[in-house]
């Protein structure tokens, strides 16, 4: 699922990404993902539904990427910093208007698929 970003959202306005954000205090990188995903899509998941892709690091935190296998719940976009969504296969990612790191996301999860 790809969510749309605000067009007036600070940072890479109307480009398409996924679910994501800040790991708070005292949550491990798998809970801050799991909350993320039910705060901007409203969709549930269980630890044991998501594989660590990847961890990118940046120049002040790490970015962890997860595939979460499976969920529950209807999307409802809440939190305003997205208003469009879209469940896609990996193959027509590159149709949108992506930020940066998506094409080596996918190419990570397209690797895991085939093995």
């Amino acid at each position: 699922m790809l969510l749309r970003r605000s067009p007036t959202d600070e940072s890479n306005p109307d480009r398409w990404g996924l679910a994501g954000g800040h790991v708070e205090e005292g949550e491990t990188p798998i809970q801050g993902a799991m909350r993320e995903l039910q705060e901007e899509t409203t969709l549930q998941t269980k630890p044991k539904f998501m594989e660590l892709l990847q961890v990118i690091p940046l120049q002040d935190k790490d970015l962890y990427l997860y595939h979460v296998k499976r969920s529950k719940g209807d999307v409802k976009l809440l939190d305003g910093e997205h208003y469009e969504y879209v469940w896609c296969p990996s193959e027509a990612v590159g149709w949108y208007d992506c930020l940066p790191y998506m094409q080596e996301t996918i190419e990570q999860l397209n690797k895991k698929e085939v093995q």
